[in-house]
C-alpha cells in the first residue's frame, strides 16, 4: 500500500547533511549603553536611511550591476551619521566606511553581501548594519558615546 519504505533510521545511522547543518555564531548580548547608541542613532539618522534604501531599490529596478559604486556616497553619508559626524561636512571620497570599519570585517561583509550584492530588502539586511555597529561599539565605546 505505501509508496515509501518504512523502514525506521536511529539517529546514529542517519546521515550527516552538511548543507543544513546549523552553524554557530557567537552572539554577545549589547550592554544599556550599545543598546541606546543603536536606538538614538536609528531615530537620528532615519533620513540617511531612507536614502540609501531609495538609491538601492531605484538601482535594482534598473538593472544597475554594480549597487554598491551607484551608492557609495549614500552609505558614507550614514556611516558618518552613525559615527556622530556632520555629514554635509565630510568628504564623501575619502572611502572612510571601508578604513573605519576595518575591524569588524565579517559583520561588514555580511552586510554588504545581503544588501548590495543579493540586494535584498533593507528590512532583511538591517540586522547586519546593526550587528556591524555594535561592532563598531564595543570595538571604541567612548567614540560613539555622546552623552
Amino acid at each position: 500500500m505505501n509508496r515509501y519504505s518504512q523502514e525506521q533510521i536511529s539517529p546514529e545511522k542517519e546521515p550527516v547533511k552538511p548543507h543544513v547543518a546549523e552553524t554557530f555564531t557567537d552572539t554577545l548580548l549589547p550592554t544599556d549603553d550599545e543598546v541606546r547608541y543603536l536606538g538614538n542613532a536609528w531615530n537620528y539618522c532615519g533620513y540617511f536611511h531612507k536614502e540609501l534604501k531609495d538609491c538601492v531599490e531605484d538601482g535594482v529596478v534598473k538593472g544597475d550591476q554594480y549597487l554598491f559604486k551607484k551608492c557609495k556616497n549614500k552609505v558614507e553619508e550614514l556611516h558618518h551619521c552613525y559615527s556622530w559626524r556632520e555629514p554635509t561636512e565630510q568628504d564623501l571620497s575619502a572611502n572612510t566606511f571601508t578604513k573605519e570599519t576595518q575591524k569588524c570585517l565579517y559583520p561588514r561583509e555580511l552586510f554588504l553581501k545581503c544588501y548590495f550584492k543579493q540586494a535584498e530588502s533593507w528590512e532583511s539586511c538591517h540586522p547586519a548594519w546593526s550587528n556591524l555597529y555594535s561592532c563598531q561599539f564595543r570595538s571604541n565605546p567612548k567614540a560613539y558615546t555622546i552623552f
